[in-house]
Protein backbone atom coordinates (compact mmCIF):
# COMPACT_ATOMS: atom_id res chain seq x y z
CA UNK A 1 0.00 0.00 0.00
CA UNK A 2 0.97 3.69 -1.14
CA UNK A 3 2.25 5.62 1.84
CA UNK A 4 2.03 9.37 1.12
CA UNK A 5 4.22 10.36 4.09
CA UNK A 6 7.31 8.14 4.19
CA UNK A 7 7.19 7.88 0.01
CA UNK A 8 9.94 8.74 -1.91
CA UNK A 9 9.89 10.85 -5.49
CA UNK A 10 10.81 7.50 -7.05
CA UNK A 11 8.18 5.13 -5.20
CA UNK A 12 5.62 7.68 -6.15
CA UNK A 13 6.24 6.97 -9.72
CA UNK A 14 6.72 3.28 -9.63
CA UNK A 15 3.37 3.31 -7.11
CA UNK A 16 1.72 5.54 -10.13
CA UNK A 17 2.89 2.85 -12.97
CA UNK A 18 1.75 0.01 -11.13
CA UNK A 19 -1.42 1.73 -10.60
CA UNK A 20 -1.50 2.22 -14.56
CA UNK A 21 -0.48 -1.23 -15.48
CA UNK A 22 -3.06 -2.59 -13.33
CA UNK A 23 -5.70 -0.65 -14.55
CA UNK A 24 -6.35 1.22 -11.71
CA UNK A 25 -8.48 4.44 -12.47
CA UNK A 26 -7.54 8.21 -13.10
CA UNK A 27 -8.85 9.92 -10.15
CA UNK A 28 -7.35 7.23 -7.66
CA UNK A 29 -4.67 7.33 -9.07
CA UNK A 30 -4.77 11.75 -9.01
CA UNK A 31 -5.80 11.29 -5.29
CA UNK A 32 -2.52 9.47 -4.65
CA UNK A 33 -0.07 11.99 -6.09
CA UNK A 34 -2.03 15.17 -4.81
CA UNK A 35 -1.64 12.91 -1.03
CA UNK A 36 2.09 12.97 -1.81
CA UNK A 37 2.31 16.51 -2.66
CA UNK A 38 0.28 17.42 0.13
CA UNK A 39 2.80 15.33 2.35
CA UNK A 40 5.71 17.20 0.86
CA UNK A 41 4.07 20.84 1.24
CA UNK A 42 3.41 19.62 5.39
CA UNK A 43 6.98 18.21 5.87
CA UNK A 44 8.55 20.77 4.74
CA UNK A 45 6.51 23.65 6.90
CA UNK A 46 7.38 22.00 9.90
CA UNK A 47 9.97 24.16 10.75
CA UNK A 48 8.16 27.33 10.36
CA UNK A 49 5.15 25.68 12.33
CA UNK A 50 7.22 24.41 15.00
CA UNK A 51 8.96 27.87 15.20
CA UNK A 52 5.00 29.18 15.61
CA UNK A 53 3.93 30.27 12.26
CA UNK A 54 0.28 30.04 12.56
CA UNK A 55 -0.51 30.37 9.12
CA UNK A 56 1.93 27.37 8.29
CA UNK A 57 0.22 25.63 10.51
CA UNK A 58 -3.41 26.25 9.07
CA UNK A 59 -2.02 25.69 5.73
CA UNK A 60 -0.17 22.05 6.60
CA UNK A 61 -3.70 21.35 8.48
CA UNK A 62 -5.73 22.88 5.28
CA UNK A 63 -3.61 20.16 3.10
CA UNK A 64 -4.48 17.08 5.18
CA UNK A 65 -8.00 18.03 5.20
CA UNK A 66 -7.95 18.64 1.50
CA UNK A 67 -6.51 15.74 0.51
CA UNK A 68 -7.86 12.84 2.70
CA UNK A 69 -4.45 13.05 4.83
CA UNK A 70 -4.85 11.83 8.45
CA UNK A 71 -1.81 14.38 10.26
CA UNK A 72 1.62 13.14 11.23
CA UNK A 73 1.54 13.36 15.54
CA UNK A 74 3.95 16.05 15.26
CA UNK A 75 1.33 18.56 13.39
CA UNK A 76 -1.84 16.98 15.43
CA UNK A 77 0.39 17.85 18.55
CA UNK A 78 0.79 21.57 17.21
CA UNK A 79 -2.75 22.29 16.17
CA UNK A 80 -4.16 20.93 20.06
CA UNK A 81 -1.66 23.15 21.88
CA UNK A 82 -2.34 26.16 19.77
CA UNK A 83 -6.03 24.91 20.02
CA UNK A 84 -6.11 24.52 23.41
CA UNK A 85 -4.73 27.40 24.25
CA UNK A 86 -8.03 29.58 23.18
CA UNK A 87 -10.15 26.81 24.09
CA UNK A 88 -9.12 26.66 27.45
CA UNK A 89 -8.68 30.39 28.06
CA UNK A 90 -5.12 30.67 28.35
CA UNK A 91 -4.95 33.25 25.54
CA UNK A 92 -7.90 35.74 24.93
CA UNK A 93 -7.53 35.00 20.80
CA UNK A 94 -6.45 33.06 18.00
CA UNK A 95 -4.49 35.91 17.15
CA UNK A 96 -2.15 35.02 20.36
CA UNK A 97 1.23 34.21 19.11
CA UNK A 98 0.81 31.16 21.82
CA UNK A 99 -2.15 30.33 19.14
CA UNK A 100 -2.42 30.89 15.16
CA UNK A 101 -0.22 34.74 15.46
CA UNK A 102 -1.74 37.67 13.58
CA UNK A 103 -2.66 36.84 10.28
CA UNK A 104 -0.68 39.95 9.13
CA UNK A 105 2.61 41.11 9.70
CA UNK A 106 2.36 44.40 12.44
CA UNK A 107 2.24 47.21 9.82
CA UNK A 108 0.60 45.70 7.17
CA UNK A 109 -2.71 46.05 5.70
CA UNK A 110 -5.58 43.95 5.55
CA UNK A 111 -6.22 45.79 1.41
CA UNK A 112 -3.06 45.87 0.77
CA UNK A 113 -2.50 42.14 1.12
CA UNK A 114 -5.39 40.93 -0.55
CA UNK A 115 -4.13 43.29 -3.73
CA UNK A 116 -1.13 41.72 -3.64
CA UNK A 117 -2.52 38.17 -3.39
CA UNK A 118 -4.94 39.42 -6.29
CA UNK A 119 -2.61 40.81 -8.44
CA UNK A 120 1.19 39.44 -8.18
CA UNK A 121 0.67 36.16 -10.62
CA UNK A 122 -1.72 39.05 -13.09
CA UNK A 123 1.36 41.06 -12.90
CA UNK A 124 4.20 38.32 -13.56
CA UNK A 125 2.29 36.33 -16.13
CA UNK A 126 2.03 40.38 -18.17
CA UNK A 127 5.33 40.53 -18.03
CA UNK A 128 6.77 37.27 -18.67
CA UNK A 129 3.87 37.49 -22.22
CA UNK A 130 5.52 40.95 -23.20
CA UNK A 131 9.10 39.25 -22.21
CA UNK A 132 8.16 36.42 -24.94
CA UNK A 133 7.49 38.88 -27.37
CA UNK A 134 11.15 40.83 -27.22
CA UNK A 135 10.19 43.22 -24.99
CA UNK A 136 12.53 44.10 -21.93
CA UNK A 137 11.82 44.07 -18.36
CA UNK A 138 12.67 47.22 -17.42
CA UNK A 139 11.12 50.67 -15.80
CA UNK A 140 8.66 51.15 -18.93
CA UNK A 141 7.78 47.73 -18.98
CA UNK A 142 6.35 48.11 -15.41
CA UNK A 143 5.04 51.44 -16.06
CA UNK A 144 2.75 49.68 -18.79
CA UNK A 145 1.52 47.48 -16.52
CA UNK A 146 0.77 49.38 -13.69
CA UNK A 147 -1.01 51.62 -15.75
CA UNK A 148 -3.30 48.27 -17.38
CA UNK A 149 -3.76 46.98 -13.63
CA UNK A 150 -4.24 50.41 -11.96
CA UNK A 151 -1.12 49.96 -9.44
CA UNK A 152 1.92 52.13 -9.72
CA UNK A 153 4.96 50.99 -11.48
CA UNK A 154 7.02 50.22 -8.34
CA UNK A 155 4.34 47.92 -7.52
CA UNK A 156 3.92 46.52 -10.45
CA UNK A 157 7.69 45.66 -10.03
CA UNK A 158 7.62 44.65 -6.34
CA UNK A 159 4.49 42.20 -7.13
CA UNK A 160 7.12 40.62 -10.53
CA UNK A 161 9.67 39.96 -8.40
CA UNK A 162 8.04 38.35 -4.97
CA UNK A 163 6.57 35.94 -7.62
CA UNK A 164 9.39 35.45 -9.25
CA UNK A 165 11.47 34.78 -5.97
CA UNK A 166 8.60 32.19 -5.17
CA UNK A 167 8.96 30.34 -8.48
CA UNK A 168 12.79 30.25 -8.28
CA UNK A 169 12.49 28.79 -4.43
CA UNK A 170 10.01 26.53 -5.40
CA UNK A 171 12.35 25.51 -8.28
CA UNK A 172 15.28 24.60 -6.09
CA UNK A 173 13.48 22.81 -3.74
CA UNK A 174 12.33 20.66 -6.50
CA UNK A 175 15.95 20.50 -7.52
CA UNK A 176 16.81 19.39 -4.76
CA UNK A 177 14.73 16.62 -4.08
CA UNK A 178 14.61 15.33 -7.41
CA UNK A 179 18.18 15.82 -8.77
CA UNK A 180 17.22 17.65 -11.78
CA UNK A 181 18.13 21.28 -13.63
CA UNK A 182 14.92 23.30 -13.66
CA UNK A 183 14.89 25.02 -17.64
Amino acid sequence: MFAPWQATKDELYTARRDALDHGVANDVIDRMCAQWNAAQIVKEARSAIEGGDGLALMNAVNECLSNGLVAPDWLAKEFRQRYNAVAERHVKSWDDEKALGRPLQKGRHLESAREKMRLSLPVYGLVRELQAQGEPIDESLFERIGEQLDISPATAKEYYYSVRKELESFFEVYRQRSGRAMT
